[in-house]
């Protein structure tokens, strides 16, 4: 009789221990999100490709593990990618400015000498967003497509003085989150090559990664004849779900600064390079163009910032710099990379240790205030959990 009732309580407690995705799909409940996507990385192996939940809340449609989510300004990493390619091929070097990147554009002296680099580490002074409002009703009226609109809007922000804009830094070489910088980093690039950022995106990253799902805005989620969603629909922090439209996103001439998006897998493509790309042989480069040296610049947050503990390190080309426990070669201290990314209907993060080639990536389908909290715990469960 012993015997049953030590049987009974093991099937008992079996019964209630949770799996991971049990566990995710409980914290997506609780958090009220209508679907997450999860996915670990581990010495080149992914696992924990999850899909949890609906692609849009009160409707049955649940979201599938190739479905498409929007990353926000974690784009911002892949935009300091692309420029490392330009830079790999000789078209721009880090240390080039704004002018000599840009010529004959009527360029404040609060600009002059500002770099590629400074922008994208945010420390060329300039402005959070500036004056994105005169071009996004041009551009969502169809008056300017998202190229045009990039280029007007830099070259009234460069015209004028950062003190113009409320929103302006405390001045270069201090870090200041920045979404014009990366547009300015960005239209660098379209001038450099002729191309849109757009086309400079899709044929040197996300064609080379095989990242077959990758574009740009809300990701497109009905068909004429098929009104009930075939991709998640982002949601306002109250519930509601948004449709694909001009309102479902920032202005496409934010670009740079974060409007991809793709699948879990396909990010995942993108973060694989991260991880691998510091420890590569010296001089091998990679699917992208880019050897070692190049990612450990991407890395670099420069000599500016310090911390202690878990305080953060700095901001490198697209990733904050932070010491975590677990980021460690063999799971100690460390420095990791991570950033997150909201168009306030969407929510996405993803966290690397890059000497341990070990990443977290999650997103969500809404803009609600538990999301980040919520997608932290799912990234850090996914990072710690034993191999």
């Amino acid at each position: 009789m012993r015997w049953i009732t030590l049987c009974v309580v093991l099937i008992s407690v079996s019964a209630q221990a949770e799996t991971l995705e049990q566990e995710f799909d409980r914290l997506r409940q609780e958090a009220e999100l209508p679907a997450v996507a999860t996915l670990r990385i581990a010495d080149g192996q992914h696992s924990d490709h999850y899909a949890l939940g609906h692609r849009a809340a009160n409707q049955p449609q649940l979201v599938g593990l190739d479905d498409r989510w929007h990353l926000g300004s974690c784009t911002k990493a892949m935009t300091a990618t692309l420029i490392a390619t330009l830079v790999a091929d000789g078209q721009l070097d880090w240390d080039a400015t704004i002018p000599q990147a840009l010529a004959g554009l009527d360029i404040d002296p609060a600009y002059a000498d500002v770099t590629i680099a400074e922008l994208l580490r945010m420390r060329a002074g300039t402005p959070a967003n500036g004056p994105i409002l005169i071009f996004t009703m041009a551009e969502r009226g169809g008056a300017l497509d998202a190229s045009e609109a990039r280029r007007r809007y830099v070259a009234e922000l460069l015209s004028t003085p950062p003190d113009k804009w409320n929103d302006a830094s405390s001045g270069r070489g201090q870090h200041h989150y920045s979404n014009a910088a990366y547009v300015i980093a960005g239209h660098c690039a379209e001038v450099i090559t002729g191309r849109s950022w757009e086309d400079l995106m899709r044929s040197r990253l996300f064609e080379p990664l095989h990242m077959n799902h990758a574009d740009f805005g809300p990701p497109p989620a009905t068909q004429p004849d098929q009104p009930t969603p075939l991709q998640p629909l982002g949601h306002l922090p109250k519930g509601s779900p948004v449709p694909p439209g001009p309102y479902a996103d920032n202005p496409q001439l934010l670009g740079p600064a974060g409007t991809v998006h793709t699948s879990i897998a396909g990010w995942a493509a993108f973060i694989q390079c991260h991880l691998d790309g510091p420890s590569r042989p010296p001089g091998q480069r990679d699917a992208l163009g880019l050897t070692a040296e190049h990612y450990r610049t991407l890395h670099d947050p420069g000599p500016l910032d310090v911390g202690s503990g878990d305080d953060p390190v700095g901001y490198a080309m697209g990733w904050l710099v932070l010491r975590r426990h677990w980021a460690g070669p063999d799971g100690g201290p460390g420095l990791a990379l991570s950033h997150g990314g909201s168009n306030t209907l969407w929510y996405a993060v993803t966290w690397l240790a890059p000497q341990r080639r070990l990443a977290a990536l999650a997103a969500t389908n809404t803009g609600r205030p538990t999301a980040p909290g919520t997608l932290d715990l799912i990234a850090y469960r996914l990072l710690t959990r034993p191999d």
